[in-house]
């Protein structure tokens, strides 16, 4: 029987060599080869895994590693899904054509960057989301930006920092979840006479 390893954190090699290995695999497998991305990951989950046993981890524990992070973030993956969901509803519907049809009439190509910041600020600061006002109303601004012949790298940077800018003003950035689960000072700030 194997007597198992001692568990040791890797050194700074091992993890330059990880990281290092990943960045090959994607420019090899990826760009010159043209393998799916998914293939080249599970390769280099692989070589990662090697790695983790060398340094004295078993399968067990790094299965019981990645079970607790994935469900750790599987909340935001349930958001994407529905986020994914929101946006193909609004394009399948016809809301995002329509904003670009009508944003092309109001908009001057001298102002579609400032118009693209403002707009999806102020949607962002409405609805308290940065991810779904740049997936809805920053994808109707870069179809704007596309019909003028502006710099559509602008009009992203644009959308993006209006988006962000829009939530951190939102009044209800959060879920009421999270405000629930604020330290107790967080919420008694009003206090009974």
């Amino acid at each position: 029987m194997l007597k198992p390893k001692e568990k040791r954190t890797p050194t700074f090699a091992e993890s330059v060599l990880a990281i290092g290995v990943l960045v090959v695999l994607i420019a090899i497998g990826y760009i010159i080869f043209e393998w799916p991305v998914a293939m080249v990951m599970i390769a280099a989950s692989v070589i990662a895994a090697l790695l983790a046993y060398r340094c004295g981890y078993t399968w067990k524990e790094l299965d019981a590693a990645i079970s607790a992070k994935f469900t750790s973030i599987i909340s935001i993956i349930i958001i994407l899904f529905f986020l994914g969901a929101v946006v193909a509803s609004f394009v399948f519907c016809g809301t995002i054509p329509y904003i670009v049809t009508l944003a092309i009439k109001i908009m001057s190509p001298s102002f579609i960057y400032v118009s693209t910041f403002l707009a999806c600020g102020l949607m962002s600061c409405v609805t308290g989301g940065s991810w779904s006002t740049a997936a809805t109303m920053g994808m109707a601004m870069f179809g704007v930006a596309t019909a003028m012949n502006a710099n559509l790298t602008i009009t992203a940077a644009a959308a993006i920092s209006g988006s962000s800018l829009g939530t951190k003003c939102a009044r209800y950035r959060r879920p009421r979840t999270w405000r629930l689960c604020a330290p107790a000072p967080a919420f008694m700030s009003i206090s009974a006479p």
